[in-house]
Parts: C-alpha cells; sequence; structure tokens
C-alpha cells in the first residue's frame, strides 16, 4: 500500500511517483504535544488586542500508511435429505478496514479516519420434489452490516482550526485533525423467497413471493466529534479557544417491509411456439404506494419447425424500482437533529450570553469533544446544557405527498440464430422508459410573475427578465454597460453612485461577486450584484411572509430516463481441439443512447422545478461499446493453463461544465452553468497541463445574473474508455478426489487510464486570460485543468489465489 503525506492544509501532489508537497504553510504550535519537527522554525507574530505576540512554529510533515485490509470467508454444506428433498446452506463473512477512504482536509496521522465495513450472511435452499410435476423451492437469508468510522485520536477527537499569518505574509486557515464527515449505515435483513411450479401438459405455472424486513439504523457523522477554532496561533499556544460546533441526535432508525408475489403461465402453444403471461405486485410500507401492479409478456419462436438453428424472443412488461432508504433517511430525520454552535447560542429570552465564560469552559475541555449533556456556563450565574443550547441542524428537507417508486416500462426484441455448429449469432433491440424519478427541487425559490416578457432575448424567461424589469426603487438592474461603481451617474435620476446611495443601477451582465452566501443588508440594499438581485426577487418566494430567503429541499417523483439500444453478439461454443487448444470466445457491440434529466436520485434542476431543460445524454452514455471476452485451454507444452481475457472499449462519454460552484441563477442552488456562443460539438476534454484552448475558452463568459445560462447540461465530450483484463489459471489433480486451483487475475493490466465518475463535472471559471503571463499559481491550477478530468479509478490491480477441492 503507498504512503500519504500525513500533514495539515498544505498542498500534496504524486509526481512520478513521488510525493511533494509546499511546505510553507504547515506548522505545529501545540506545545502540550511533542513531534519530531525538522530544524528549521519560524517566528510568527500576531496581534492580539493591540499587543504583538510572537509565537515559535515549525513545519510539521510525516509520511504515514494507509493500508487497505479485506478478508472473505465461505463455508457451504449441502445435505440430501432424502430422494425428493435437499438442503443446501452456507455462511459469508467479510471483514475490512480502509484507511484509503479518508475524504476531505489535509491531517495529522492520528486522525486518519478508517472506514470498517464488516458483513455477515447465512442462507439457505431447500428443494422438495412433491410430485414428478409439482416442485417447491423456498430460500432465507439473514444478513448484517456493521460499518464504523474511527480515528487514532479516539471516537470524541475534534477537529482544530487556527487562523494565521505566515512568515511570508501568507495566511489562512490551519486544519489539524477533522472531525468526522462520513455516514454509516447498519443493517439487519431477513428474506423468505418461496416459488412453487406446477407442470400440466404443455403448461407451466409459477407462483410464488418474496418479503424482505429491513431495519436500518443511519448515522451522520458529520461534525459529531466537534470542531474547535481559534483565533491565530497565539491563542492556540495558550489554549484558547474562540468558537466550537458539534451536531447531536445525528442518528436514525428506518424499518421497512417489503413484500412481492407474482404468478407466470409459460404455454408451449406449439412446438415451435412457447408463450408466457405474468403478473407482479409489489409492495413498501415505507411509502404510501399500494398500486404497483407489473404485468409481463413474453414469446420465444422458432419460423423453422423443422430447424432448431433460429429463435425469435420478444418480452415487455412493467417493472418497479425499490425504495431508495438513505433518501428516505436524509429528508426525514434531520428534524430530530440539532447543532450547537457556540456563536449562536439558543439561550431564552433574556438571558445575556457571556462570549468570555464560554471561551473559558470550552478552554477545560480542549481537545475533547462535548456531548448532548454536557453542562456549558453562558454567564456567571446561568448554565445549559450543549443540547438545550443547540439549534434545529437542517429542518427544511421534506419528501412530497405524492412521493412514489419510480416505474420502468421495458421492451426487448431478439433474434438468435446458429450459423455453424459451434458459432451463434444473436441481436437484441431493448427499449426502457423510466419514470417517477426521485428528484429534488426548491418549493420556496421565488416565482416569476405571469406576462413577465423575454427582456434577455434569449428564448427563456428567467429572473434576469424580472430584474430588467426593475426600474426605480434600490435594487434597479440594466442590460447594458453601467453598472453600481462607485462615481457612476444613474440613468435615471441623474445622481452621482456613492457609497451611502440607494439608488444605484446594477449591470445584470457584471461578473464581480457571485457568491449568494455572503449576502449582507446595509440600508436598503444589499452589498453585491448578486445580493441586490436576491433582494428584488425575495418578495417572490412562495413562503416569504413565514421562511424568508430559506431553501427548502423537497424530493418528488418528476425524473425520466429513457435507454434504447441495439446489441450485437457473436460467440462460440466451448471446443476442444486435437493439438490441445481449447475454449469459448465472445464479441459483443452495442449501440445505444442513455438520455436523463438527473444524474442521481436529489438532482436539482438548473430552472426551478424544470427538468426538461437539462434533458440530455447521461454521464455513463457511451454510444459506442465493444467487448471481447473468452476462456482459452493451453496445451501442455504450453503448461495447461487456463486464460480468461476480457477487453472493453467504449466511445467518449459526457462530462458537465458547471459556473463554478455558484448560484447565478438565483434559485438557491450553486448548480449554474456558463454561457457559451460557439458550437458544443467543439468541447472536448483535454490532458491536464496540455496546450490551452484559448479559442475555445474565449467562447464561454458567466450567464447574466437572474439566468443559469445557456450551455446545455453534460455538453462536453470525454475520453474513451478502454479497459483489459486477464485472468490465468492452471489445474492439478491430487489422486481422484482432490484438485488444487492457483490463479492470478489481472485487473486493467495495461494500466489504461480510467477516469472516474467524479471528473464527469468540470469547473468553468474566468480562463480568458490564460495565455497571458503573471498568472499567479490559483489561476495557472485553473487554466490547467479547464476541461481536463483529474480523477481516476481501476489502476492495475493483482490478485494471487488457491482453491482446494475435495
Amino acid at each position: 500500500h503507498p504512503p500519504v503525506l500525513a500533514h495539515a492544509d498544505c498542498v500534496q501532489r504524486n509526481v512520478n511517483k513521488t510525493f511533494k508537497t509546499n511546505l510553507n504553510e504547515t506548522f505545529n504550535a501545540d506545545p502540550n504535544v511533542t513531534y519530531v519537527n525538522p530544524n528549521e522554525t519560524f517566528n510568527i507574530t500576531q496581534t492580539v488586542n493591540g499587543q504583538p505576540q510572537t509565537v515559535t512554529v515549525a513545519r510539521y510533515i510525516v509520511p504515514a500508511d494507509t493500508p487497505a485490509r479485506r478478508h472473505n470467508f465461505t463455508g457451504r454444506a449441502d445435505w440430501n435429505i432424502n430422494n425428493s428433498q435437499n438442503l443446501t446452506v452456507s455462511y459469508q463473512l467479510g471483514r475490512s478496514n480502509d484507511l484509503r477512504a479518508f475524504s476531505g482536509t489535509n491531517r495529522i496521522a492520528d486522525s486518519l479516519i478508517g472506514r470498517v465495513r464488516n458483513t455477515d450472511a447465512i442462507n439457505g435452499t431447500h428443494n422438495y420434489v412433491i410430485t414428478p410435476t409439482i416442485v417447491n423451492q423456498f430460500r432465507f437469508q439473514y444478513s448484517s452490516l456493521k460499518p464504523s468510522s474511527a480515528q487514532d485520536a479516539g471516537a470524541q477527537s475534534a477537529a482544530v482550526l487556527v487562523t494565521f499569518t505566515g512568515p511570508t505574509g501568507q495566511g489562512g486557515t490551519q486544519v489539524f485533525g477533522s472531525s468526522t464527515n462520513s455516514s454509516d449505515r447498519t443493517e439487519k435483513r431477513w428474506q423468505l423467497q418461496d416459488t412453487l411450479s406446477i407442470v400440466k401438459g404443455s403448461n407451466t405455472f409459477r407462483f410464488g413471493f418474496d418479503y424482505h424486513n429491513i431495519d436500518a439504523i443511519y448515522t451522520d457523522r458529520f461534525d459529531s466529534t466537534g470542531t474547535y477554532t481559534f483565533g491565530n496561533f497565539y491563542f492556540f499556544s495558550v489554549n484558547s479557544p474562540s468558537r466550537y460546533q458539534q451536531n447531536f441526535n445525528t442518528t436514525s432508525e428506518i424499518k421497512n417491509n417489503y413484500l412481492g408475489f407474482f404468478a407466470q403461465h409459460d404455454w408451449r402453444a406449439k412446438s415451435n411456439l412457447t408463450l408466457s403471461f405474468g403478473l407482479r405486485y409489489e409492495r413498501e410500507s415505507v411509502l404510501d404506494d399500494n398500486n404497483n401492479f407489473g404485468p409481463r409478456f413474453a414469446f420465444a419462436w422458432n419460423p423453422f419447425k423443422k430447424s432448431e438453428k433460429t429463435v425469435i424472443r420478444f418480452g415487455a412488461g412493467i417493472f418497479y424500482n425499490r425504495v431508495l432508504l438513505r433518501t428516505i433517511d436524509d429528508y426525514t430525520s434531520d428534524t430530530s437533529a440539532l447543532r450547537l454552535d457556540t456563536n449562536s447560542l439558543n439561550v431564552p429570552t433574556g438571558v445575556t450570553v457571556d462570549l468570555t465564560t464560554v471561551r473559558n469552559y470550552l478552554a477545560t475541555q480542549f481537545p475533547n469533544g462535548l456531548t448532548a449533556n454536557s453542562t456549558i456556563p453562558v454567564n456567571a450565574t446561568n448554565s445549559y446544557t450543549a443540547a438545550q443550547l443547540s439549534r434545529s441542524s437542517t429542518a427544511f428537507r421534506s419528501l412530497s405527498d405524492d412521493l412514489i417508486i419510480p416505474e420502468s416500462y421495458q421492451f426487448n426484441l431478439g433474434f438468435e440464430r446458429q450459423l455453424a455448429k459451434f458459432l451463434v449469432f444473436e441481436a437484441n433491440v431493448t427499449y426502457n422508459k423510466t419514470s417517477n424519478l426521485w428528484r429534488e427541487s426548491n418549493p420556496n425559490a421565488a416565482s416569476i410573475p405571469a406576462g413577465t416578457p423575454d427582456r434577455n432575448g434569449d428564448g427563456q424567461i428567467t429572473y434576469t427578465d424580472y430584474l430588467l424589469g426593475v426600474t426605480t426603487g434600490p435594487n434597479r438592474f440594466v442590460n447594458g454597460s453601467q453598472s453600481d461603481t462607485v462615481g457612476s451617474v444613474d440613468s435615471v435620476t441623474g445622481l452621482a453612485c456613492t457609497t451611502t446611495s440607494t439608488l444605484c443601477t446594477v449591470n445584470v451582465n457584471t461578473t464581480n461577486s457571485n457568491s449568494s452566501t455572503t449576502c449582507a443588508t446595509t440600508g436598503n440594499t444589499t452589498n453585491t450584484p448578486v445580493c441586490r438581485a436576491f433582494a428584488a426577487i425575495n418578495a417572490l418566494r412562495p413562503f416569504a411572509s413565514t421562511l424568508g430567503n430559506v431553501q427548502l429541499e423537497r424530493v418528488s417523483p418528476i425524473g425520466n430516463s429513457r435507454y434504447y439500444g441495439a446489441v450485437f453478439e457473436l460467440r462460440t461454443r466451448y471446443r476442444k481441439h486435437s493439438s490441445g487448444f481449447g475454449g469459448s470466445a465472445r464479441v459483443v457491440y452495442t449501440l445505444s443512447r442513455l438520455m436523463d434529466d438527473g444524474i442521481v436520485n436529489t438532482s436539482d434542476p438548473t430552472a426551478p422545478g424544470d427538468f426538461s431543460r437539462d434533458w440530455s445524454r447521461s454521464l455513463s452514455d457511451r454510444t459506442h461499446r465493444v467487448s471481447f471476452s473468452g476462456t482459452f485451454d493451453m496445451p501442455w507444452y504450453l503448461g495447461k493453463l487456463r486464460l480468461s481475457p476480457l477487453f472493453r472499449f467504449g466511445s467518449s462519454a459526457p462530462f458537465n461544465l458547471s459556473a463554478g460552484g455558484i448560484d447565478r441563477s438565483l434559485d438557491d442552488v450553486s448548480n449554474d452553468r456558463p454561457s457559451f456562443s460557439g458550437d458544443p460539438k467543439s468541447i472536448n476534454w483535454r490532458v491536464f497541463q496540455s496546450a490551452f484552448p484559448q479559442s475555445l475558452a474565449s467562447q464561454f463568459s458567466l450567464a447574466p445574473i437572474g439566468s443559469p445560462g445557456n450551455l446545455g447540461r453534460n455538453a462536453g465530450n470525454g475520453p474513451r474508455l478502454y479497459i483489459f483484463d486477464l485472468s490465468v489459471t492452471r489445474e492439478f489433480k491430487i489422486g481422484e478426489r482432490f484438485r488444487i486451483r492457483p490463479n492470478i487475475e489481472f485487473n486493467n493490466i495495461l494500466n489504461s487510464t480510467v477516469y472516474s465518475f467524479g471528473s464527469n463535472f468540470i469547473n468553468f471559471d474566468n480562463v480568458a486570460n490564460c495565455s497571458g503571463t503573471g498568472l499567479t499559481t490559483a489561476q495557472q491550477a485553473t487554466c490547467d485543468g479547464f476541461l481536463a478530468p483529474t480523477r481516476t479509478v481501476a489502476p492495475r490491480r493483482i490478485r494471487v489465489g488457491i482453491r482446494f477441492d475435495f
């Protein structure tokens, strides 16, 4: 396992397999902990209460191993009870501890979070031949999942944030450790299945049920161990925290019972024609959705009665997804969660908070976290528990009243023909339409008044058009070159714009002040163009009178996806040659298209509630796919090896360009895209730090304030996919009863670059000057990464194993 550099708040890069780091902002200033530091130290002087205070600090960087350990065990027992009954019982055990799974900030070694995942399952199958024409199969399973997240620093180890100015004048926030930011799901599941088959002449009837009992406990570990904030290194050295934050009551439980019944009739109507009719009903207790009936129909037909070499198959039906329990929990459990922030304590009316008293208490608790029952003094006479001083964490997430299970309408038409004794050709055409997919939207987004004209001329009615219609008052907007710069003259009043003026117009095309999270009100106007825009539309919110500009999050069954594809397959059946060679092979070509309006079940549209504008190719869509697989046995002079190759090719997949994680469209969701003046087909990916496409970049721009951008979703053309896997095995016989099979498996044996799901999101930022000189480090990084995916998965892996049969 490769090492990582355990440190805090410094840049880490892997260059030619050598770890390098920027040490300029990595320090250790805790006098209570002994570290092995480099000899070089720095004196940092920071002003405290008007007086200079000097603290000596040193760079702290230590390499730490991050192993990933996994153990699996499987046992099985078979029992032939009598001539008509048999029973099979098996047990699976899984144990893993992955220190590579930590995410988020750089951290010291004892704060690396290990993701533990323990699984156990016992299952069995009972087959009972009641009569020669009646057979019953009963299956059961019990499984448990017990994950956890742990760090060597301890379960209650809090994170530490220190604000500082370094010796070179540059500063920032130093991070020591990190409050756990993952989540765990503990689950116990019972599953019972039964299928009764009855054969009567040319008819076969099947009846059965499937039952699941699921008990899931979710634990949100974000900031569950607390975070201490220090104003500077001096306060850190004297153990005087200024702020503390922590979440409580972050564990919730969901119980769900799934029950499904089915009936199926297979009728051999003719010697060359078989018809199948079926009906399935499904019900899950966690949702009020009771009408999930899924009819199915299929046939298999040989058009040539005298030949068994051809078959035509057709199948169609309605199918239902399973309920996403994680989403149900996310949108129902937060009402019980509490958020403690000593900068905003929930004290009774009339009680004054003395921050000095609170900070002195925090100093006595550092470095440990608090519990909900911890008593915190807020002044000389009043003390309250942490739970009493906390506020509701996130009470504005909900499920719509009409939430139902997504359903799919599927059909498949296939043709299979035996071309030669060992050669078979098959072609299938598939169509799948899924509706009622879960999507997220904000019910409190401002509603554009009916009759608003398209003043912006982009073919869409957006908040921009409404803003351009605001011609009087303190939040007036224009679509020209005039802005709210101090010294400009207002075109309506003729008055000069000053620092105290509330009559300055704002240009919707300004590229400044994009963040909506820092809006502050001064008098009758807000302090940035985007913030002024929010102030102008806040009165249009449906719940403005009760909730103000609070963002609501509601999941509704309003999403859609569509897949259609053609699959052509050529395969050979296993054949042994006299030379000692033998094997089978399979080649598959797929031509397909997958369209959707959101990537996950909680996707938001770029325009409030309008998912039709986000309809595009899915991020997982690849128009062309080719795969080759096979099993090949070698003769004795090649070691009698069995080779099992698998090669996969996929054409370009799309990627999405965002506007840099800002809320330009004013819908409270930071998922906007830029505007683009060229041909979207020209937006192609590039290798990191390759020649910058200045001509292409100049065609991007930020959308006007109030608009989500005219660039379509997933408009970029990403890289192709190449993966080659290989398995090699050899069988050794020991006597008549024993066999040993050592094997070695190579995943991505050529170590081809495979870009991950996260690489499908590439931010657009101001890259107009990337061809210039004198760029800052941040600007250069933006230019280097423009249109360049930087995350990969599926590195080359080698697994060695051995199987013993007796």
